[in-house]
């Protein structure tokens, strides 16, 4: 499974990435994640109530939940077999700052 996370990392802009079970436990994370062995698990928490929100008629499509803060981008994503996906990437530094 690193083997898995760590190629996500090699991607283009990826900086981290974590997967979590379907109950918040931490299967695995790599790159800026690596450190943050706690507190992940709120990231199936966020998905539950995105997914509460959705009021599409196509329930089988997950929301993708995007936090944005100074320094990156992080998109989560609960995947069909209920674990939940989080990939980071540094966010651009814009031109105009």
């Amino acid at each position: 499974m690193n083997n898995v996370l760590a190629s996500i990392v090699q991607e283009d802009g990826v900086s981290g990435v974590v997967w979590n079970d379907a109950q918040g436990l931490l299967l695995g994370a790599h790159g800026d994640f690596e450190d943050a062995r706690f507190g992940l698990g709120a990231l199936n928490t966020l998905v539950a109530r995105a997914n509460a929100l959705n009021t599409s008629d196509e329930k089988d499509v997950a929301p993708v939940v995007r936090i944005e803060t100074t320094k990156r981008i992080v998109v989560v994503q609960q995947q069909k077999d209920s674990t939940v996906l989080a990939v980071s990437t540094s966010k651009p530094i814009s031109s105009t700052e």
